[in-house]
């Protein structure tokens, strides 16, 4: 092909420990808000940590290559930024954690559908591809600490080397 390259590993922008880290801060964001109950002052310091809450998810999901302004994504981060917006409001519902949880479904839905696409058009390589109710290739039988098969015997080959030395 005249230099296009074609992907062949499966697209997954969202992996499990990025979503662990994404769904601990949002648990540590909604654990904040609840400075929010704080009258008047908490009010303004529960909109700064909003508005660094939401720039952090937003450049958070921008460098997964993450577009929030797709229609559900977009829609719910809004719903979720309004709420949070909410004096004594936004203390009590777990916004961030919503919102990370529901953007990281939507990801990973649109991951699997990108995936299936590929692999119905052939641009997958095989091992991805494989049934999932295939059975896996058995693993070889090989002794603990060792690369050869148990039973099997490996010839020894003489590895030392000798040097004959010009005599004088």
């Amino acid at each position: 092909m005249d230099g296009v390259r074609t992907n062949t590993t499966p697209r997954e922008r969202i992996s499990g420990i990025d979503y662990d880290l994404m769904i601990g801060t949002a648990i540590f964001f909604d654990i904040l808000n609840l400075i929010e109950l704080i009258p008047v002052i908490g009010w303004i310091f529960g909109l700064i940590i909003d508005l660094l809450g939401y720039s952090l998810f937003g450049l958070w999901f921008a460098s997964k290559s993450i577009s929030i302004w797709e229609a559900k994504k977009a829609r719910t981060f809004i719903i979720s930024a309004v709420v949070s917006a909410i004096p004594e409001v936004g203390a009590f519902i777990p916004d961030y954690t919503f919102m990370v949880w529901r953007v990281t479904k939507i990801v990973r839905e649109e991951d699997a559908e990108y995936n299936n696409s590929m692999i119905s058009s052939g641009n997958v390589s095989s091992r991805y591809s494989r049934n999932r109710n295939q059975a896996t290739p058995k693993k070889q039988n090989v002794a603990r600490g060792s690369a050869i098969p148990k039973g099997k015997s490996v010839q020894k080959i003489n590895t030392t080397k000798t040097r004959s030395l010009p005599i004088k």
